[in-house]
């Protein structure tokens, strides 16, 4: 079990975020920027789900040429244009691989 001294204020911080509003700082998390016209068109084409649709967020697996996945990150579709993808600080450059 993972219980501890610590357990009632973990519960109350969550709570407090599921019920109201809460600021996530994101140090584990890498962010690329992907902006442009035609960015939604390329990324839709190197992905095996749906680009989300502009003020959505949705999470996209990236696929080998054998369709095995090497990849996923969370999608920030800001505007037609502007992307912010959201992927694991420890797959940074693996990553940012898949997206040159």
């Amino acid at each position: 079990r993972r219980d501890g001294p610590w357990q009632h204020r973990v519960r109350e911080e969550c709570l407090a975020v599921r019920d109201a509003a809460g600021i996530l700082d994101l140090p584990g998390f890498s962010r690329f920027n992907l902006d442009g016209p035609g960015a939604a068109d390329w990324l839709s084409q190197q992905v095996t789900g749906l680009v989300p649709k502009p003020g959505r967020i949705g999470l996209v697996y990236f696929a080998d040429d054998k369709g095995r996945i090497v990849t996923e990150m969370s999608v920030v579709r800001h505007d037609e244009n502007l992307m912010t993808l959201i992927t694991a600080a420890v797959a940074q450059w693996h990553d940012f691989e898949w997206l040159k």
